[in-house]
Parts: C-alpha cells; structure tokens; sequence
C-alpha cells in the first residue's frame, strides 16, 4: 500500500521525498448505476491532469483506466461504497490496492494484447472519451462503422477499440456480451472471467464500472498513484442486438 502525505521537494536534512499526484477530472459520469435508460450517455468522458507540478527526477507516466464486470447489482453497489470510503486525500494509493483486490482489471485496446490502455503523459491535459460497445443506438447498426466501440482523444480517433483483459483464441473479448453469432468474440462474461464478480444476472443486464487513475515512479522506480475517479458505470444488455 502507498501512502503519500507530504510534498515533493523535502530532500534537506535526510528528509525523505514524497509524491502526491492529482487525479483525472471528470466530464461525463453514468451516475444513475442502476437506473441510467438513456442510451445515448452510456460512455464515460474525463479529462487527464497533467499539470503534475512535480520535480524532474518524478516520471509522470500518465492516466490508467480500471474496469469490472458485473452481474451482481449488490455486489456492484457494496464495492463502489467501500472504495469511496477510503479513496480520501489522506490514504493515498489505498484504493488502488482496494480494486486490484477486489479483480478489477486494466482496459485494454486492440492493439495491445498484453498492455493496459495508458493514456501517455504529454504535459498537456487530454479529453478522453470512450464507448465499449458496438451498437448503443438502433441507428448505429452498421457493422461497417468504426466510430463506436471507440477511444477519442480530443475528440480525435485514435484508431483502437477497448477490450477485456479476459482473452480467447489469443485476441481479447470485446463488449459486445451475447452477440456471439456475429461476433465469436464477444461472448458473455462467465464464472471464472478474471475481470467478472461472476454473478450471471437472471435479466441479462451487466455493469461494467470503471475507475481512472494517474500513476508515475520516483528515480528508484517506486510508483505512486493518485485517488481514484470514479468513471461510472456502464450498462450492457446481453439479449439485445444493440445492447441495450
């Protein structure tokens, strides 16, 4: 567990040097976890913090972003509440240890198997938007289109698409639950998924809440992380075409 209370620079005297990082912003939030019927807000939107006002021997590596899936509402509702108790300006790092714990995952994008989807520190804070799934609205069903699932920066494209951490047939699963006859890549989670609370919901409805966090390492690589952003939480139906 990292716990970071003091400021960077207390180097005098034998002092040791500490590092607080500030966490992304948020622009768009699915708050309504269990009641959200709008199709067209179901994607999270945030902003990275990179004016990190930290000294040159910090790498501010950049904005991680952490999922879970879940079928269980109560289990779904338990975890958001014991993260936010902890996820204070005094227990640094304490909720990042808490969803690791607890199996959340970091995002991937296509075209990374192994890697989670970092948002890479440039010194200037980015917009970012994502959609996990293919087809939120009736009028985006168009196979050929490549505009949703996506990951926007700046309102620009950036060529990939978000995916589990659960692979098959060495490519990760997409977020399409249950439109395997189109997509064989996109089943629904299953007990023993490692990024699902495997609870297999009786209305086929999923949630897949996320979290953004800033991270970096001090010269003797040892990281540091900023308190969570909670990104909300995204509804998935498993039984309908458009996922919804």
């Amino acid at each position: 567990m990292l716990v970071m209370l003091s400021v960077a620079g207390l180097t005098s005297c034998g002092l040791d040097t500490f590092y607080v990082l500030k966490a992304p912003i948020s622009n768009h939030n699915p708050a309504a976890t269990l009641s959200n019927d709008d199709p067209t807000k179901n994607y999270i939107d945030f902003s990275t913090f990179e004016n990190q006002n930290l000294t040159s021997d910090f790498k501010f590596m950049g904005t991680a972003i952490y999922y879970k899936i879940y079928g269980s509402k109560s289990t779904l509702s338990s975890d958001i509440t014991a993260v936010e108790n902890i996820n204070t300006d005094t227990n640094y790092g304490a909720s990042i240890d808490l969803i690791k714990s607890k199996g959340y995952k970091e995002l991937r994008n296509s075209n990374a198997l192994d890697e989670g989807m970092l948002i890479p520190a440039t010194g200037v804070n980015k917009r970012v938007k994502i959609r996990l799934t293919d087809y939120n609205l009736k009028s985006d069903l168009n196979p050929s289109s490549d505009t949703v699932p996506c990951v926007l920066i700046d309102n620009s494209d950036t060529g990939t698409k978000p995916k589990r951490a659960e692979t098959k047939n060495g490519q990760n699963l997409a977020f399409n639950f249950g439109r395997s006859d189109s997509d064989i890549n996109s089943p629904k989670p299953e007990s023993g998924n490692n990024d699902f609370d495997g609870s297999t919901p009786s209305d086929n409805i999923y949630y897949v809440n996320m979290y953004a966090v800033a991270l970096g390492h001090d010269v003797t690589y040892k990281f540091y992380y900023s308190n969570l952003l909670h990104l909300g939480t995204i509804k998935i139906n498993s039984s309908s075409e458009n996922n919804w």
